[in-house]
C-alpha cells in the first residue's frame, strides 16, 4: 500500500513538474511520470522488504559494538 501512494505521489509530481516547468508535451510527461512512479514503487517495495531484517542486524552490530569499545585497550602511560 505503501509503495503504491509513493509511487502515485512520484510519478504525479513527474508529471506536473515536465508539463508546466518543462513544456513537455501531454504525453511525453505522462510516460515521464509513469516511469519515475513505477521506479518509485519499486523502490520502495525492496526496502520495506528488507526493512525488518536489517533494522535488527543493524540494532545487533550497533550493540555488539558499544559492548566491545566499553573495555580499556592499552595501559595508561607511565604504568607497568
Amino acid at each position: 500500500m505503501l509503495s503504491l501512494l509513493v509511487g502515485t505521489a512520484v510519478g504525479a509530481g513527474t508529471f506536473l513538474w515536465a508539463k508546466n516547468k518543462r513544456r513537455e508535451s501531454t504525453g511525453s510527461s505522462a510516460v515521464a511520470g509513469v516511469a519515475t512512479g513505477a521506479a518509485s514503487a519499486a523502490a520502495v517495495a525492496l526496502v520495506s522488504t528488507f526493512f525488518w531484517p536489517i533494522a535488527v542486524l543493524g540494532a545487533a552490530g550497533t550493540v555488539y559494538y558499544l559492548g566491545r569499545s566499553r573495555g580499556q585497550k592499552a595501559l595508561k602511560p607511565g604504568s607497568e
